[in-house]
């Protein structure tokens, strides 16, 4: 999965790959509700699975760096490489 992707989840929302980082060797990724932009999730890779972020403490330290990649990203971007 990259940013830019679209996923749908067990809730059946679809969601957009906002961004997506490596930390300590686990991906994890800032996702947000293509149909409502309020509702965003924070996932880690689990094997082959997408489980949500609930420490806060790892929150803290990894929102930071996902907001970094997304802008990284965007500003990289042509007009017509973003949804």
């Amino acid at each position: 999965m990259k940013i830019n992707d679209i996923v749908k989840l067990d809730d059946n929302n679809e969601y957009i790959i906002v961004s997506k980082i490596n930390y300590e060797n686990i991906n994890y990724y800032y996702l947000a509700d293509i149909n409502n932009f309020n509702n965003v999730l924070f996932l880690y890779e689990n094997k082959d699975e997408l489980k949500e972020v609930s420490n806060i403490e790892l929150l803290k330290k990894i929102m930071p760096l996902l907001y970094k990649e997304a802008r990284e990203y965007l500003t990289s971007c042509k007009d017509n490489d973003i949804i």
